[in-house]
């Protein structure tokens, strides 16, 4: 199965691929997708969807801070072994 990028190439999966069709439709409905996360914290101030993207930055922060807790204590319950 073949597909033509945004330049107008077509493009094709080489013989003998293993290559499953479902990845090559996934990745085409990826591209169709609103998928832009903005990168700055200014861009997030002028997102319309300001809330949704605190409130996600506030969650993986939160995520991250559990996971260097108990990194920490991993290590010094090891290292007072």
């Amino acid at each position: 199965a073949g597909y033509t990028d945004e330049g107008n190439v077509s493009l094709s999966r080489p013989s003998g691929s293993k290559v499953d069709d479902m990845v090559a439709y996934s990745f085409a409905i990826a591209e169709e997708e609103d998928t832009y996360e903005p990168i700055t914290f200014q861009e997030v101030s002028n997102s319309s969807k300001k809330d949704e993207w605190v409130h996600a930055m506030k969650k993986e922060m939160s995520s991250l801070k559990r996971i260097i807790i108990r990194s920490w204590l991993i290590n010094h319950l090891v290292r007072s072994w």
